[in-house]
């Protein structure tokens, strides 16, 4: 299995955010090769399937080598989160390696997804970042497991914000939501603070 991933969204036979999945690409190869990729990822990936439907490109690579998959997205609602503390979790590249993620994940009990919270702040969904509703401000953790692409790309726009959270901190926020490469930012669907069970698990 090659060890690092990037799920790229595809709509109408478009890539959509592209240069920000290959902002990343680049990164990841310079940080464990200590060396650029040859080819950029529009040079990669070939020309995307011409069909209506909603696609993730599954895109996994080293610094030689990689792989491309286009498999039809099937949307999953998350409504409620299960706060799990660990202290040990790092995914800050994406990795194809998820088994810490999931061992997280099998936590979750009856909530849809995990809230986890590492050294007292709030960072990520095991599948996503957060986004939490400050009145007519947006924010995020300012320490997410993952810097993902679409979130990235609305804290470069100035659309959100990100500051230190932690779980005493909920209580400020009147909704939140999931933020992915999959996921698109919808102002007008805020989940409830409630949704995000108080008994944190470890």
């Amino acid at each position: 299995m090659l060890p690092f991933l990037e799920t790229i969204a595809l709509s109408e036979g478009q890539y959509l955010n592209l240069s920000y999945h290959e902002k990343r690409f680049r990164s990841t190869l310079r940080h464990f090769y200590d060396l650029y990729p040859t080819q950029t990822l529009s040079e990669i990936l070939p020309d995307p399937p011409k069909k209506e439907a909603f696609f993730r490109c599954r895109l996994t690579y080293d610094l030689n080598q990689y792989q491309i998959e286009f498999i039809k997205y099937e949307f999953k609602e998350i409504k409620s989160l299960q706060c799990i503390i660990d202290d040990t979790i790092e995914y800050t590249y994406k990795r194809t390696d998820r088994t810490h993620l999931d061992t997280i994940l099998a936590k979750k009990g009856s909530c849809d997804e995990v809230l986890i919270i590492k050294d007292g702040f709030i960072t990520d969904l095991s599948v996503a970042n957060i986004l939490f509703k400050e009145g007519h401000r947006i924010v995020t953790p300012i320490k997410p497991l993952l810097l993902g692409t679409a979130l990235c790309r609305m804290i470069d726009e100035g659309i959100v914000y990100p500051t230190e959270i932690k779980v005493d901190d909920l209580k400020r926020y009147s909704g939140w939501q999931p933020i992915n490469a999959l996921r698109s930012f919808d102002p007008k669907n805020w989940r409830s603070i409630n949704h995000i069970c108080g008994s944190i698990h470890r």
